[in-house]
């Protein structure tokens, strides 16, 4: 890939286990190198704890004002695993496609996950992988 965005990126997964994904809070937040702006280029999920009622959908955004990617976790037993669709992804800005790389993580900014809560019960571990350039 070439460009400024994917010329050696440094890329991290950032972990976060065991969340409660039936919760209004911040379910997790983390920094890029500093310096360094970022994209979301995955947000993958297992279900540890079954989630009931409706589906949830976990945010990474800044400061939760900026919801640059998302991921639908379905109501499900635990096992269940998925990552964000193609669809969800060219909407973050994260697939090279003309006109749609366009949001960025800012560079030295809190990048929080959320939720919106949509399941009354179910915990899972997230993983967020970012390119940071």
């Amino acid at each position: 890939m070439s460009g400024q965005f994917y010329d050696n990126a440094d890329r991290r997964v950032y972990h976060f286990l065991g969340v409660a994904i039936d919760t209004g809070t911040i379910l997790g937040t983390f920094q890029g190198p500093p310096g360094k702006s970022g994209r979301v280029r995955a947000i993958d999920f297992a279900i540890t704890v079954d989630t009931t009622v409706a589906v949830t959908v976990l945010t990474v955004g800044v400061n939760a004002a900026v919801a640059p990617a998302t991921v639908t976790v379905p109501i499900g037993a635990a096992g269940v695993i998925g990552q964000m669709t193609a669809a969800q992804i060219d909407a973050a800005g994260a697939a090279e496609v003309v006109g749609t790389n366009d949001v960025i993580l800012t560079a030295d900014t809190v990048i929080e996950l959320t939720t919106n809560q949509g399941a009354t019960a179910g915990d899972a571990d997230v993983y967020v992988t970012v390119d940071w350039f």
